[in-house]
């Protein structure tokens, strides 16, 4: 790949970067003060019809809820979006915290195929599911 060609994706996929945050700061609403700030780099990207909320679940890089990479609210989060998070594509989630009203699907495989790993509560380690979670589904109960 040329240098143009490079500085050219490097450049396109910033923007992409720069409007879902300018999008999740706008929505003040759906963002609780307690959640840590994202950088462009750790907003993922959500399906446009997602419902909003002021819950959302906080994935964490280690067990016992340790390393937080991202809080998600409602919605679908596939392995572009999660690599986008953990900084490489092998998506390092290891602990979920998950608020009474809202469930989670966990996948191994990408696009949400596959038998996920149901949550409804707080789980200190996703067990087998550890390190290898390529998509993940929030939704209200």
């Amino acid at each position: 790949m040329q240098n143009s060609q490079l500085l050219l994706l490097v450049l396109v996929v910033l923007a992409f970067a720069y409007y879902f945050y300018s999008q999740t700061q706008n929505n003040s609403q759906s963002v609780p003060s307690q959640t840590p700030m994202q950088t462009p780099s750790q907003t993922p990207m959500q399906t446009p019809n997602r419902t909003p909320t002021t819950k959302t679940i906080t994935i964490y890089n280690d067990q016992n809820f340790t390393g937080p990479l991202a809080n998600l609210g409602v919605g679908d989060y596939n392995t572009v979006a999660l690599s986008g998070m953990s900084g490489d594509s092998n998506n390092r989630i290891s602990s979920v915290k998950v608020p009474s009203e809202l469930k989670v699907l966990l996948y191994m495989s990408p696009d949400f195929t596959g038998t996920p790993l149901t949550l409804t509560a707080d789980t200190p380690s996703i067990s087998s599911y550890e390190d290898r979670v390529r998509s993940i589904r929030v939704i209200q109960q």
